[in-house]
């Protein structure tokens, strides 16, 4: 009779021993640095990373395009010169139209 008590009680301490490790290795899983809930944060990461880098590869085109216009449009570069630096052409005439209400008397 004695026997079956250690039995049963052995039993019982081994579950219990499988039990905390099974615990200790799916808390180290979860909240180790290389665990879930990091992977996921780098996941999330990734993705913002990726979608800044579609951002500015589009960017970096538009500058591209803009270089090139730059370089070899002609009605590109007169378009810029007239909005942008207030530029004539020879022989034009430039009206100013003045706003009254920022005239002072």
């Amino acid at each position: 009779m004695s026997n079956k008590v250690k039995d049963i009680n052995g039993t019982k301490w081994q579950l219990l021993v499988w039990l905390s490790c099974l615990i200790f290795l799916i808390i180290h899983l979860i909240f180790n640095d290389l665990g879930v809930i990091k992977m996921i944060e780098l996941e999330d990461k990734k993705k913002q990373l990726q979608s800044e880098i579609k951002y500015l590869k589009v960017k970096i085109d538009k500058k591209n395009q803009e270089i090139y216009a730059l370089e070899n449009d002609y009605t590109y570069i007169e378009k810029i010169a007239r909005e942008k630096y207030k530029m004539v052409k020879k022989g034009e005439k430039v009206y100013r139209v003045r706003d009254e209400r920022t005239l002072k008397n």
